[in-house]
């Protein structure tokens, strides 16, 4: 993101970049132009404006340049509580329990 490679999170600035995007149902590349602004730092954070074209927004990142709020898109969800080993266990993307990998050996077999 271009935010975190010209440091806009830390420094006043304003960068302005010209960007490409695949149309992949015709195969062709559209040229866009996109201006990021550094307009202040807030509380371990700064408030960075995305505009292309007609469009802008007003993002917040964080100190690392990762974004905590873009409004009417999205926003981080603070980490509330820690989850145990056991609680992840049984949770998408978990390994399975060994004994489910030896009954499909046997299975396999």
């Amino acid at each position: 993101m271009p935010i975190i490679q010209h440091r806009l999170q830390i420094e006043p600035w304003t960068e302005q970049f010209l960007m490409g995007f695949d149309v992949v149902a015709s195969l062709r590349v559209i040229a866009a132009q996109q201006i990021y602004q550094h307009l202040e730092r807030i509380e371990a954070a700064a408030r960075v404006r995305y505009s292309s074209g007609e469009f802008s927004s007003d993002l917040v990142v964080d100190d690392n340049g990762f974004v905590l709020d873009y409004p009417t898109m999205a926003h981080r969800i603070p980490i509330e509580t820690s989850v145990t080993t056991r609680e992840r266990a049984g949770g998408p993307g978990s390994p399975r329990p060994s004994t489910w990998i030896s009954s499909a050996r046997r299975l396999g077999s």
